[in-house]
């Protein structure tokens, strides 16, 4: 039997159906501005200091959580 896996996304926790529905961001997106080093999205990038070991996460955003975080007036067309 095959196994399929799903993507929930962590803001609101609906289930991401297909790829016109959401994202998996891999690391973390920042805004541009040069004073804030918060992420906007993510705290995905972790670094072991005793080894230098980088690990980069995920996060998943469904379509509608990304809008309201971007602040976007409405949905992103897939244009591909």
């Amino acid at each position: 039997m095959p196994v399929k896996s799903i993507c929930v996304c962590d803001i609101c926790e609906k289930i991401i159906i297909n790829s016109d529905s959401g994202f998996i961001i891999e690391g973390n997106i920042y805004t541009s501005n040069p004073d804030s080093k918060e992420p906007l999205i993510g705290c995905n990038i972790e670094i072991d200091v005793d080894s230098g070991k980088i690990d980069i996460k995920s996060t998943y955003i469904c379509k509608n959580c990304l809008v309201d975080i971007l602040k976007i007036k409405s949905p992103p067309v897939n244009r591909l």
